[in-house]
């Protein structure tokens, strides 16, 4: 049987450019926006594409970045939890409390963790 055969009816095979030109279409405006951001704000501020502000961009981004990639399993499973947030923001200020208080961070790391664990078991036992 031919690979013809085994393609359905209006699908074709795609050449080696047109797997990128669907990619184009699909984010390019994405990409676009961004390139256009980056541009206008290294315009407007010289400090602004330098290694120091693009680190710095990178690491508040981070955090967002890991839950985001979190929680899209949790939408692909058809649930919603809108207290990921709050439950990142009272750990982190738990975290912030203990480390001001003078408490080492390789003791503050774990207790944060438990704090973290708990809230999300408390959460779950009360929307079940």
């Amino acid at each position: 049987m031919s690979d013809k055969a085994l393609l359905s009816p209006g699908h074709q095979r795609d050449g080696a450019g047109a797997g990128f030109i669907r990619a184009a279409k699909q984010y390019g405006g994405i990409v676009g926006g961004l390139v256009a951001l980056v541009l206008l704000f290294s315009l407007l501020n010289g400090s602004f594409f330098t290694a120091n502000n693009l680190t710095n961009i990178v690491l508040q981004v981070s955090i967002i970045a890991i839950t985001a990639y979190g929680m899209t399993y949790v939408l692909l499973l058809g649930d919603i939890d809108l207290s990921v947030g709050a439950t990142i923001a009272l750990v982190g200020t738990f975290a912030a409390l203990g480390l001001s208080f003078g408490v080492p961070f390789l003791l503050v790391l774990p207790m944060a963790i438990v704090a973290a664990l708990l809230l999300g078991c408390i959460n779950g036992a009360l929307t079940e």
